[in-house]
Order: structure tokens, then sequence, then C-alpha cells
């Protein structure tokens, strides 16, 4: 891969990576990548792992079959998919899942005001949920 950047190219394609590397280096390929990036480099990565696609990627775009699914940015694809609602895990060990309206901002209210509320978080799929949900098939 150094010989392939150390020229500082204005276009790079890559396929899968960091397959099989550790977490170590897989970290020091994706600063090296953002980088070039930063510094005007466009590059296409191919990967199955949609993680290090939500870290890279300003664009994703999903094919299946050879068709273009879905083209967008990581956050709208995960904010498109969402269903907007909350995940609330109380003190108790109930676990909730309340509508983003009226209705559900007092019920959080309520249960933050008793000081209930142990997590919360948004309804947004990572890109791997979203990949199957367009295609219908697992990540290999």
């Amino acid at each position: 891969m150094a010989k392939a950047l150390i020229h500082r190219p204005k276009l790079v394609f890559l396929d899968e990576p960091t397959s099989a590397l550790d977490p170590g280096n897989t970290a020091q390929i994706h600063r090296v990548l953002q980088t070039l990036n930063e510094a005007g480099t466009t590059i296409f990565l191919n990967t199955h792992d949609m993680e290090e696609a939500t870290v890279l990627c300003d664009r994703v775009a999903f094919l299946h079959h050879g068709s273009l699914q879905e083209l967008d940015t990581p956050e709208n694809l995960r904010y498109r998919y969402s269903t907007h609602a909350f995940h609330v895990e109380t003190f108790s060990g109930n676990k909730l899942v309340i509508e983003n309206n009226e209705g559900g901002a007092e019920e959080i209210a309520k249960l933050m005001k008793h000081g209930c509320i142990k997590s919360m978080h948004t309804d947004n799929p990572t890109l791997g949920q979203i990949f199957l949900k367009v295609t219908g098939k697992e990540l290999v």
C-alpha cells in the first residue's frame, strides 16, 4: 500500500484494504486514508466492513445484483432507515421503546424526573442492518 500511496495520487481504488488486519493496523490504515482524503485524494473503497464504511466514507453505495440500491452519506442512510424511536433502559432492568412524539417526550421526562434512566439512545440502524434490509442478504 505504501508504494501505491507514496506519490499522493489524486484517485485511489482500494479493495478490502484492511481485510484480515488486527485492530491496531486497521486503525493505522484508516488514519493514512483519512489524511490522504483530507489532502484532496478521492478514494473508492470496496469493503464488507460496514463499521469501516461508517468511519471512512463520505458517501456509501449499496450494490445488489449489479444494481445501485442506495447512495448517500452514512448519516443520511441511518436517519432514513430509523424509526426515530428511543430505546430506554431503566435501572430496574426494563427495556422500553418510546415513540418520538409528544407522548413519548412526556414519558421520557417522567422517567428522567424520577432518575430511572440508565441508558437511552435513538433507533439509528447500523449500515450493516441497512445493507441486510436493502439487499435481503447476509454480509459474507
